[in-house]
């Protein structure tokens, strides 16, 4: 290898790294430990409101409720699955993860109900398999999150528990 041929390499190295290396720092978690980030809630949300429309109450309050119980839910998963979990946070929460995810470079939380639906029904038909388990993490998780709290009990016509005695 001549000389000149090992600078442009070693220069084109240095260049990719320093991208890569600003990439990662400007990367914004989803997802802290257990928590959302301000991030992630907002994007949350949004996924929250597209998949559970018509069951959750269009109100602040009964959105932020939700997103407490879904934190609740990522704390029993094993940190195996709390890791997975903040790759797809991070993907959702940032403008690359979500071009490369959705397609979407705008933030979830800024796209009307209707555009958000049709993008998650892209996620559902995607021949990628990967693409499928996206939206099957995000409604299964939103589904278990909502559904297990009493209060979402009366829109199944579930009285709760029976006592056994």
């Amino acid at each position: 290898m001549q000389r000149r041929r090992l600078l442009q390499l070693g220069l084109g190295s240095a260049a990719v790294l320093a991208l890569a290396g600003g990439v990662a720092a400007l990367w914004a978690p989803g997802l802290q430990g257990p928590r959302l980030t301000a991030g992630g809630r907002r994007a949350m949300g949004a996924v929250a409101r597209a998949v559970l429309e018509g069951s959750l109450p269009h109100t602040d309050e009964a959105l932020n409720q939700h997103l407490d119980h879904l934190e609740s839910l990522f704390a029993a998963f094993p940190p195996a699955i709390q890791a997975e979990l903040q790759q797809l946070m991070g993907l959702l929460v940032n403008a690359p993860g979500r071009l490369g995810v959705l397609g979407q470079w705008r933030p979830l939380e800024a796209l009307d109900l209707a555009t958000l639906q049709q993008q998650l029904e892209g996620l559902r038909r995607s021949r990628l398999g990967l693409r499928q388990q996206v939206y099957f993490a995000l409604r299964d998780l939103h589904c278990a999150a909502f559904f297990a709290q009493p209060q979402s009990w009366a829109a199944l016509g579930y009285p709760g528990p029976r006592t056994v005695g």
